[in-house]
């Protein structure tokens, strides 16, 4: 694993990467080495395993850059600990959208049809895989902070998906990314082996893109440089762009989106839906295994 703190004169970029593959992981390198070129840094890549560890890197300014989703890119604004670079746009859109999925053999039919059932989750700073859905179930009648049997963090997409595949999870939270005309085109169940088996269950609003973000204190020289590569670069290898960020291009930072999901954020912080705690088995009061 890369080091976390870069060499004098070298800038780092910092960015989530729980079960990275050696492949991922020279994608990830190789992609900011052509960054590096086009912006006239030299840039290493720093992995995390969360993304409250992604956060405090970057206040820390052990990152300089990093890639951010809505929920920490918010917290980090809020703390003016982020100056965004630029957006991801998928499919024409800089926006995703969350949903509920469950297994095609489960009982739920419904989003109310959760209360009870075992949760699946990303990580407590996903907006598409925490927040949002707690959000909209809170506005169902259905309380996230008792309604389930069990809560469990699998700190990816697609360990969600294997979880809900795998029956260990009866439902989870995630995304989706539709073309104009409304089709999916992008999920993180995809490409996975049992894919047919999932099933949405309810689809939420629309959510901001991700955000890759400098520190405050960066050279806005540095910032600016790295801003124009980012968006040059994602047209010269489009290929690479999808494969390791999942979205089609990069484009100058839009706020678009981000106004609401504060508002929301807030609103749920503030009534205790989003605390970002795991809930074992009642009838043992341990957490069971993943």
């Amino acid at each position: 694993m890369p080091s976390p703190h870069a060499p004098a004169g070298v800038l780092a970029f910092g960015y989530v990467a729980p079960n990275v593959t050696p492949r991922a992981r020279l994608d990830m390198a190789q992609f900011w080495i052509e960054i590096g070129l086009a912006a006239r840094l030299e840039i290493i890549v720093t992995e995390t395993p969360s993304y409250a560890a992604l956060t405090r890197e970057l206040l820390e300014e052990h990152v300089d850059f990093a890639w951010l989703p809505p929920i920490p890119f918010v917290a980090l604004e809020r703390r003016q600990g982020a100056v965004p670079l630029v957006s991801h746009h998928r499919s024409g859109s800089s926006h995703f959208q969350s949903v509920l999925i469950t297994h095609k053999a489960s009982a739920i039919e419904k989003a109310t049809d959760v209360a009870g059932t075992r949760a699946g989750w990303v990580d407590p700073h996903s907006a598409s895989g925490y927040v949002l859905p707690r959000i909209e179930l809170a506005a169902l009648g259905i309380d996230p902070k008792t309604a389930f049997a069990t809560e469990r963090f699998y700190r990816s997409h697609e360990g969600v998906v294997r979880a809900v595949l795998e029956r260990r999870a009866e439902f989870g939270g995630t995304w989706i990314g539709r073309d104009r005309d409304g089709a999916i085109v992008r999920a993180p169940w995809q490409e996975m082996i049992g894919a047919e088996a999932i099933r949405i269950v309810q689809t939420f609003g629309d959510i901001p893109s991700d955000t890759i973000a400098a520190r405050p204190g960066l050279a806005v020289a540095d910032a600016e440089a790295v801003r124009h590569a980012l968006i040059a670069t994602s047209k010269d290898f489009p290929d690479l762009v999808r494969d390791i960020f999942g979205v089609d291009e990069f484009t100058p930072w839009a706020a678009e989106g981000y106004d609401m999901l504060r508002n929301s954020t807030m609103q749920a912080s503030d009534r205790g839906l989003i605390e970002g705690n795991e809930k074992g088995d009642r009838s043992s009061g341990r957490l069971a295994p993943r």
